[in-house]
């Protein structure tokens, strides 16, 4: 097998006509990073008739 018997031949006008597209596509990311500060969750209430622990006799 030859090397260009394995390449595919892409036209310049069928590259062109895809620009818009992939302009669009590259448009619709926002690309700024985004610093994340991590917060704690709100632990859920617990309801106060039952004990966390048994009881010492």
């Amino acid at each position: 097998m030859s090397l260009s018997a394995d390449l595919m031949e892409l036209r310049e006008e069928d590259i062109r006509r895809h620009y818009a597209q992939a302009l669009h596509l590259l448009q619709g990311f926002e690309h700024a990073p985004r610093i994340a500060q991590g917060t704690v969750a709100p632990a859920p209430e617990r309801s106060p008739g039952i004990p966390a622990r048994r009881a010492f006799r």
